[in-house]
């Protein structure tokens, strides 16, 4: 890319994105490419705007669960809506995730208590041996 172009960007403020193939025949050529680039662009854009969006469908069929639960669990005298159902399901969702958590934790300090048992026995055995080493303790008989 000539520097003189770079120049001119930097003391613009602008970022230079990409470079441009050359077009040929100067200022023909390159309506020639931007004609071309218009129209696969709108072909693009039509093929978009053909394919079925997800968003709308999705949305619109968790509504209509939400309002089939809201409408089971509704009671005469008490009408549950939508939303009450979306946040009962969160609520619900928090709470197993908050279980999880307190049963890897749980678990966790189980695997660290256990640990600490061990050590300890270990410590307790080389004191023993220690001990007797300089005798403290009698030495244990074989037996025992």
């Amino acid at each position: 890319m000539d520097n003189r172009i770079r120049t001119l960007a930097q003391d613009l403020g602008a970022q230079i994105v990409a470079e441009l193939p050359d077009v040929g025949h100067g200022g023909l050529g390159a309506a020639h490419y931007a004609a071309f680039y218009r129209k696969r662009l709108e072909g693009i854009r039509k093929q978009h705007e053909a394919e079925p969006t997800l968003c709308l469908p999705l949305k619109q069929a968790l509504h209509d669960a939400l309002d089939q639960l809201a409408a089971t669990i509704s009671e005469p005298g008490k009408q549950v809506t939508r939303e009450d159902v979306a946040l009962l399901l969160l609520i619900e969702a928090v709470e197993r995730m908050v279980d999880r958590w307190v049963r890897s934790l749980d678990a966790n300090t189980n695997a660290v208590r256990d640990d600490v048992d061990q050590k300890k026995a270990q410590l307790e055995i080389a004191k023993r041996i220690l001990c007797e080493a300089i005798g403290l303790i009698p030495p244990r008989s074989a037996a025992g």
